[in-house]
Parts: C-alpha cells; structure tokens; sequence
C-alpha cells in the first residue's frame, strides 16, 4: 500500500498563509510522523485557525492528518470518522492532491484490515479524481494499491496489468523526487513479487535490480527496505538459495524494526510468514518470531494479529491443552474486539473473495465505460444526473450555491456542412481538452448531446462563475479554432447559460430547463457569451 509519506503534497497552496501558520504546516509536512504527539497539537491549533478563518483546505489537511495519526495509533473508527472529513472538505478545496491522497489512505485503512471491496472503492474513487485533475503519480499510486489487493487475492494478471499502467503513470515528471522514487522502488518490488507469484523468476530478478538502482538513488532507503526482503526472501525460497535465506531474514527483521511505516508494512511480512510456513522449514518461520512479537505489541491492525496468532500457534510444538485453550481464549477475544478483525475472520476461502473482487472491478470498469461520453471522454447525461443529486445534497447540507449549465458552439451546422462531421468531432475533442483544463472539483463538465455541454458548479457564486468563464473565453479566442462560415466570428466561438436555483425541491430537469431558456437569451442576445441568473 502507498501513500504515507507524500510529505510535500501541500506546497502549492500555502504560499498565502500567514508566516506562523506556513511554519507549522511545513513542520507537519515534514515531520509529522516522527513526532505523533506534537503533529497532533498542531492539527488542532491549525484546525481552529482554518474555522476562524474559512480555510477549507487546511481544514482539510488537519482532518487528513489527524486521520493518518489515528491510523497509526490502531484507532480505526476514529481514522475513518477523520478521513472521510477530509474528503468532505478538500473535495472543493485548492488542493486535489489532497483530496486524492485522503481517498488513498482510508483505501489503504480498509485494505489493511481485508475489508477488500471498501478498499478498492476508495483507490477507484481516488483513481478517477487524479485523472480528472491530471495528477499522474496518484493515478499511479491508486493503481498500485489496486494491484496489492488483486495480489492479497492472488489475481495475479489483474494486479500486472494494474502494476503495469502505474509504472507508466510513476514515470511522468514530479516536482518531489524522493516520494516518486518512493512510489517506484514499491511498484517495481511489487511487480516482482508477483511475477515470483507466476513462476517468472528471472523477470522478477530483473525488476529486484531496477530496485537496487532506485534505492542507490534515494538518500533514505528506510522506507523501502522491509519490502525489499521480504520480496528478496522470497526470491531465495523459490530459486533454491536456503544458504541465503537467514541472512536476508535477519537484514528484515532489522529493517522492520527501524521502519517509520511498521504498521503499513505488517500485512507484507505477515503474508511472507505464511508463506515459509506453508512451504518451507520451520527454521526460517521462527527466524520471524522478533517481529510477531513487535506486531501484536504495537500499532498493527487487528487483522495483522490475529493472523500473527494463529501463525504462533500453528508453528508452536506446544501441546499443553490448557496453553492452547488459553492462545484459543486470546484470539478470540480479538477477534470479539474488533468489527474489521471479525470480518476478516469469516472470510474463509481466499479464492472465493478473489472471484468477487474481480467481478467488482469487471463492474467498476463497465460503469466508468457506461457513465463515459465515448467520442468526448466526459460525463454522459445519466451520470451527470447522478453527480447533480450528489452535489444538490451537498448544497443543502452545507447551505453552498448550486448552477446547472448549457453551453454549445455557435453555428455549429455551419462547420459541419462546410468542413465535415470528422471536422466537427475533432473540435468538440479540442473544446473538451479547453474545459478540462477549467474543471476543478467545483466545476465539472459533461455531453449533453450534439454539440451541447453541460456543466455543474457547486459552492462557486455567480461572480466567481463568471470571472471563470471570461478567463475560458480569453482561452477560446486564444486557441483560434477557424471558422470561416460563423456569422459571429472567424474563429469558433460558444454560448452558455448558467441558472442558479434553491436546492430544495428543484430537481436535475428544472435546472436543465431553466438553463436552456438563458443559453436561448445567450443567442438571441448576439452569441459568444454566457448568461447567469
């Protein structure tokens, strides 16, 4: 699982804060996982701060925070109660990056704790918010979170295919280099481990090389290295090489211990156990036996100690029955403490989730397909009407404005008869490519039909939609489509009407309706404009 340690994902947006607040959200940046107790005083001077002061993104951020912190101390509830919150407010935030890493980390919260259909909702969620906002190192961070769990699963070409587009996506430029390699050292050792899964030994070891490179690169390695033998460790099982395997369990153990991610790293050594257990001599199992010891006594998940428990129990010569009735009583107790402990332990065959999870993400990859314009990309009508009633709900609640808009390209008929439907399709592409480039999470874009666009703004008021919008025209004219044959310009032009309703009691047609009728004021009134009310 990735994704702690993007220590540099609130940059962009603090240049404006005050030098105080800037301070203590670079320290939190920076050192907020070394140094728990202080990071979370932090979060709740910072939280009040953002209140008093409208802040939603730092609002955001202290929830994002506090969640992570909750996380790492095994508070569970208290982590998902934190980072829902956030995706509450970094969703219209000035960070998407944010938003997308909060996605992430309750995916990674649920995925540690085998609740794996939540969890691959969450890396989904953050998947197409990172491609809506072009935020290419999430898209590859979501991808490698999907691929973990296709890999707990053994879905072994599901997780390659996703390993395969994150690499592409961890490859793009980055303004932080040390989580991008980060990311990559973690993609190409899961990539390996897979490939250990299938049987390809030797393109494995050339990925355990291209980790070795990445790690000569980083300055600090310790957050990779316990993923680095235990895929190592099984490098050396499968290929014969017992007089090694010790070796690299003790260079593990040492790396566990010294890592800053024990917690995120725990189900990786836990499933590496059960592997030497299943298959190999119980010496090596019991070379393990440090890092049970530090799992079930420190900030792991439930589900990491039961199964910690029942590794102990099954590769103990113990056989004293009131011993085993009393390691029986402590599982059981454990897994009475927990709901996401209870819920791991039910699931008992592996291969029955793995065929569910792959009928969920076959799902999934048909309803992003379904809810798609095929010739734009964006949202078609029936999602977009989805996306209203999520949006119209989130007006209400948090008493935000609400616009439905029209827009379309002025003499549209007049390109396609003088220039060709292909003509046509390809500046309805480029127009798209223009909006995209506007869209934010307050302001999303979909097809309507034809050569009409819709378009939802929440939380953005008239004046601010407009400042918008005249920016996109400056864009429109910059661009300088040609059109020879509009009565408007020589060059494409659009019109757009955006109507603002009370939320309450209107619904997606009332706005749509009230929205045509202003793009109709737009035309009659001499085109290339928008008009609000």
């Amino acid at each position: 699982m990735l994704c702690w340690g993007h220590l540099e994902i609130m940059k962009n947006w603090t240049e404006d804060l005050e030098p105080e607040i800037a301070e203590k959200v670079n320290w939190l940046r920076l050192n907020r996982l070394s140094d728990p107790d202080r990071a979370h005083t932090y979060c709740v001077e910072l939280s009040q701060y953002a209140e008093a002061h409208h802040d939603v993104t730092l609002l955001g951020a202290c929830y994002h925070y506090l969640g992570e912190l909750a996380f790492l101390q095994l508070q569970f509830e208290s982590a998902i109660t934190e980072l829902k919150l956030a995706m509450l407010y970094l969703e219209h935030s000035d960070s998407p990056k944010l938003y997308s890493s909060a996605c992430i980390v309750l995916g990674n919260l649920y995925h540690q704790n085998a609740a794996y259909e939540t969890c691959t909702d969450y890396y989904l969620k953050a998947l197409r918010f990172a491609e809506e906002h072009h935020l290419h190192i999430y898209c590859g961070i979501s991808r490698h979170n999907l691929a973990d769990v296709y890999n707990t699963l053994q879905d072994y070409p599901c997780a390659l295919d996703q390993l395969k587009e994150s690499w592409e996506e961890l490859c793009y430029s980055d303004d932080f280099p040390f989580f991008q390699r980060h990311c990559q050292i973690s993609n190409r050792l899961l990539t390996a481990s897979v490939l250990l899964s299938l049987g390809q030994s030797d393109e494995a070891l050339a990925c355990i090389h291209k980790a070795d490179e990445l790690l000569a690169e980083q300055n600090d390695s310790s957050w990779d290295m316990t993923t680095y033998y235990i895929v190592k460790t099984k490098y050396l099982l499968l290929t014969g090489a017992f007089d090694k395997v010790s070796d690299c369990l003790d260079a593990l153990c040492e790396a566990f211990t010294s890592s800053p991610l024990r917690a995120e790293n725990a189900p990786s050594v836990v499933r590496l156990g059960e592997f030497i257990f299943e298959h190999y001599d119980l010496k090596f199992s019991r070379k393990l036996d440090p890092l049970w010891d530090q799992i079930q006594n420190s900030n792991c998940s439930p589900a990491c100690q039961i199964a910690v428990l029942k590794l102990r129990w099954k590769t103990s010569a113990e056989t004293d029955p009131k011993k085993i009735r009393a390691a029986g009583d402590q599982l059981i107790a454990l897994l009475e403490k927990n709901e996401f402990s209870s819920r791991q332990a039910n699931c008992e065959s592996i291969h029955h989730l793995a065929e569910r999870n792959r009928q969920f993400h076959d799902a999934q990859k048909w309803m992003m397909m379904a809810n798609k314009d095929t010739l734009t990309g964006l949202w078609n009508r029936r999602h977009f009407q989805t996306l209203f009633q999520e949006k119209q709900l989130l007006a209400i609640n948090h008493n935000l404005p609400l616009a439905v808009g029209l827009l379309d390209v002025d003499h549209f008929k007049e390109y396609n008869d003088h220039y060709g439907h292909l003509a046509g399709d390809e500046v309805l592409r480029q127009l798209t490519d223009l909006f995209l480039d506007f869209a934010t999470s307050r302001l999303q874009f979909g097809r309507y039909g034809g050569d009409e666009f819709m378009f939802l703004a929440v939380g953005m008021t008239p004046e601010n939609l407009n400042a918008l919008f005249l920016q996109l025209y400056a864009r429109l004219e910059e661009t300088a489509l040609p059109h020879l044959y509009s009565s408007v310009s020589q060059i494409v032009t659009i019109s757009a009407g955006a109507a603002y309703l009370p939320p309450e009691g209107k619904s997606f047609d009332d706005y749509l309706s009230a929205a045509d009728a202003l793009l109709y004021e737009a035309k009659r009134t001499g085109k290339n404009c928008i008009v609000i009310r």
